[in-house]
């Protein structure tokens, strides 16, 4: 009976960590998609100043 239970909660637990996990994969997604941005901005800024010098 116990064992029954046991397995429960842990079927349970095992659910509730994937919609966590696939938070934690979008929420990372997020931050590499904003540095990958400011990267792109920076390059850019970087030529125009470049071009702008030259």
């Amino acid at each position: 009976m116990e064992r029954r239970f046991a397995a429960r909660f842990a079927s349970q637990a095992a659910l509730a960590l994937v919609p966590a996990d696939a938070r934690h994969g979008r929420e990372r997604l997020a931050v590499l998609e904003d540095r990958d941005r400011i990267a792109r901005d920076l390059h850019d800024l970087v030529v125009q100043r470049l071009f702008a010098t030259g």
